[in-house]
């Protein structure tokens, strides 16, 4: 059976105009946490009614091409926009700290705050598959990353059990990875109609339980000809639901095309069936969405602090570049950083102060306790540099940790015994001060920093 069995278009360009519209209404007001779920929605949404247009009969090939072209620049749209909705979520807990910020080709630049709500695993699917299509190798890594996959699933939605394992085996293949057969095994049983709660049992069976045998397939590098025709007739079977939504998406089996994208990438020979070359092999050219961890510009004395807020958020050193800018008039230090897992893309910018009592200052770059943490982090550096006999890099490992040390010390009031919580304003920091508040006070400090100070003379000796 071919993929597209078009029967004439249900849809007009009314419906391309109307998402078009919504789009721009939404990029024209505050953004929003929220706003890049809901803005690949759209894209998807666009791309689907692009390329149901597209077959219409009544279109001349120019025409044909102009939304080919739609459908196309819709899916990059998608794919990025639903990477950044994943991080939106996952990353909730630093919505005071970062945005994510889109970017588009055009070099229009849309910050999205963190804490939007569960981008969900439909919507993931989707996102995914038009990451696959575009070949968005960015968005495929944040998408499949394990813990942002957690994140999308822990929603205060109802979901059923086989949304985990099925995503997770998706992730893994996509990324090079042979999934365990127990992990197919609990997907398999999963999804068995016994078992589902919240789906509709039927979009299961002709859509999803397919998309299970598609992926044993592209495991196993054998017989995805005959799973993609299965998953094909299985989705154009005739359904008992008619809504539009179904009819906006009936031509467009999203998913199966963006795993045969993949059977093509990875090498695996099979019938197209019908389905469009160009989309599918990737020989279109097309400019890519950006997405960019982006954290809000905070203020430092001193680059060490700069590099010790990178530092404490475990981002190495070695994927670090950076640059000294000047933004009216201030300094300003630019960090980029790259090779960090699932955050293809990194920027932190810190204002170069002579100290932190000006109103008009960004926030510092570390807080007291993160001060504290920090020293904790120096000095464990330094252990392990003794162990691997590079003495002369724990010497400067631990001269970092006693300055930070000194940091804490020096700002506890005489008349105080222990740094204030309220001081502690970063959720890393308060988490451990509400964990263990005597490491916060001034003797168990000083004798720490003494601690530090005799494996510094010992390393000396």
């Amino acid at each position: 059976m071919s993929v597209n069995p078009h029967k004439e278009s249900q849809l007009s360009i009314h419906e391309l105009e109307y998402r078009h519209e919504l789009r721009d209404l939404l990029l024209a007001g505050q953004a929003h946490c929220d706003d890049a779920r809901i803005l690949s929605e759209f894209s998807f949404e666009r791309a689907a009614v692009a390329w149901d247009l597209a077959f219409s009969s009544n279109i001349s090939d120019e025409q044909k091409q102009t939304l080919e072209a739609e459908a196309l620049s819709s899916l990059a749209e998608a794919a990025a926009t639903g990477a950044a909705a994943v991080l939106s979520c996952a990353y909730g807990e630093e919505l005071e700290l970062a945005d994510i910020e889109l970017g588009w080709p055009d070099s229009a630049i849309r910050p999205i705050p963190l804490g939007g709500d569960s981008f969900g695993p439909s919507n993931w699917w989707r996102a995914l598959a038009s990451a696959l299509l575009v070949r968005d190798h960015e968005s495929i890594g944040i998408l499949c990353q394990p813990n942002h996959i957690e994140a999308m699933l822990s929603s205060p939605y109802l979901t059923d059990k086989f949304w985990k394992p099925l995503c997770s085996i998706a992730a893994e293949i996509v990324q090079g990875g042979t999934p365990s057969s127990k992990l197919f095994e609990q997907a398999s049983f999963e999804l068995s109609s016994a078992n589902i709660i919240y789906a509709d049992t039927e979009v299961v069976r002709l859509e999803l339980a397919p998309l299970l045998q598609m992926l044993k397939a592209l495991s196993k590098r054998q017989g995805f000809t005959k799973a993609l025709r299965q998953a094909i007739d299985h989705y154009f079977t005739d359904r008992t639901d008619d809504s539009m939504q179904l009819r906006l998406f009936q031509g467009f089996p999203i998913e199966i095309y963006g795993l045969s994208a993949l059977a093509h990438d990875m090498g695996i020979r099979f019938d197209l069936c019908g389905m469009p070359t160009n989309l599918l092999t990737g020989t279109h050219k097309l400019d890519l969405l950006t997405v960019t961890f982006a954290y809000r510009i905070r203020s430092a004395k001193h680059a060490e602090d700069a590099i010790g807020f990178l530092d404490l958020r475990g981002y190495s050193r070695n994927d670090r570049k950076h640059a000294l800018l000047f933004r009216d008039g201030k300094p300003i230090a630019h960090y980029a950083l790259t090779g960090h897992s699932g955050l293809p893309r990194i920027t932190a910018e810190f204002q170069m102060v002579d100290d932190y009592s000006s109103d008009k200052s960004p926030p510092p770059a570390l807080d007291v306790g993160e001060n504290v943490l920090l020293a904790e982090l120096y000095a464990r550096e330094a252990g392990i540099k003794v162990e691997n006999g590079k003495l002369f890099q724990a010497i400067s490992w631990l001269n970092s940790a006693i300055n930070r040390v000194d940091e804490v010390i020096k700002l506890i009031p005489p008349s105080e015994k222990q740094v204030s919580e309220a001081c502690i304003i970063n959720p890393i920091a308060h988490q451990a001060y509400l964990a263990d508040p005597g490491r916060f006070r001034r003797e168990r400090l000083l004798a720490y920093r003494d601690s530090l100070n005799n494996q510094l003379i010992q390393l000396n000796c």
